[in-house]
């Protein structure tokens, strides 16, 4: 008998949502303890049951682990894989298959040129950002070129948030902004500092003005407003900007602090408590000035700068006075 088609990324992520809204809220009410710990096991014990009936038992290859992280051993969707939620079982059977070392290459690798091939086509396109990033863990440096293939792939636009995060993991940076990226307009699990630097680094890479002044504190508005001038938008770019088109101009950065605020986003290494959004070291804290080490797009250093980020309308925004040697540093590292 022919197999069915699984759906593409998309189809399969609408069905699972639709599933749930379908479903509705629920909100029992327990009267007592003791009926709902038994009810608890009795359920628990159901669910094994079912599992091990359903031939459900716990992935052991890396062939079994790429499987269970892109869904395809009858693993049920969970909203706690979404939004900010940890995602807590992902998280275990990434690093289960990061436990493998380099034996679990292959079977990454070989989803890897399906998803390359076939884009959201694919099995492996659901969730696969896991595999990204347990692949940036055991190659390090040596990621770097398939992963900046898979940037320059028309095919993997979906992944291109996750390819950024799997590069800066595989480099040791805070993050990696390619301009083939699209803005981020999501509330997402990146640390405040970060995401405004990002987008600010995205909006000058992509030449969006609007994108970029989101960005700005009112020091940092002046300095813009006073380095234009009598200049147009225009005018400033051509006398700031000769980095090469495409994701040849992308641009990483680290910030030089022992914290989470300098981490990749989705580490493997992270606790369950630490993606949390975050928005200074200290909740009384009104500004922040972070030493930051840029980088231009194969990892070399290119300039320091300290950057100030303040907290203004309930959100965090760059503050730099000087914003022709914060966006001077960058263009130097897009060029380079």
């Amino acid at each position: 008998m022919r197999a069915r088609r699984r759906g593409s990324f998309r189809e399969r992520l609408s069905l699972a949502n639709a599933k749930m809204s379908l479903a509705g809220p629920r909100s029992p009410t327990f009267h007592n303890c003791a009926p709902m710990r038994v009810s608890i096991m009795i359920a628990a014990l159901g669910l094994l049951l079912a599992d091990g009936a359903n031939g459900q038992a716990p992935p052991q290859s890396p062939s079994d682990l790429v499987s269970y992280l892109t869904y395809q051993s009858g693993r049920k969707f969970s909203l706690a894989n979404n939004g900010c939620a940890p995602p807590q079982d992902d998280r275990r059977v990434a690093n289960s298959l990061l436990d493998f070392g380099v034996s679990a290459l292959p079977e990454i690798e070989k989803a890897f040129d399906l998803i390359e091939q076939r884009g959201e086509e694919t099995h492996f396109a659901f969730n696969s950002r896991w595999l990204l990033f347990v692949y940036a863990h055991i190659k390090g440096p040596a990621a770097y070129q398939r992963l900046r293939a898979m940037i320059d792939n028309p095919l993997l636009g979906f992944l291109r948030l996750d390819l950024d995060n799997a590069v800066a993991l595989s480099l040791g940076l805070t993050s990696y902004v390619s301009p083939l990226r699209a803005p981020t307009t999501w509330l997402h699990c990146l640390s405040a500092p970060r995401r405004t630097l990002d987008e600010l680094v995205l909006g000058w890479e992509r030449d969006d003005r609007v994108e970029l002044e989101e960005q700005l504190g009112p020091r940092a508005r002046a300095s813009l407003n006073e380095l234009l001038g009598a200049r147009s938008w225009a005018g400033l770019r051509s006398r700031l900007w000769h980095a090469h088109s495409g994701s040849d101009s992308s641009v990483g950065y680290r910030f030089d602090i022992s914290d989470e605020l300098s981490q990749a986003e989705r580490s493997i290494d992270q606790t369950a408590g630490s993606q949390r959004l975050m928005l200074f070291p200290e909740p009384s804290s009104q500004k922040i000035d972070l030493r930051t080490r840029f980088v231009n797009r194969v990892g070399v250093d290119c300039g320091r700068r300290t950057v100030r980020f303040i907290l203004a309308k309930d959100r965090m925004v760059v503050d730099d006075a000087d914003m022709q040697g914060l966006l001077r540093t960058i263009s130097a590292c897009a060029a380079r």
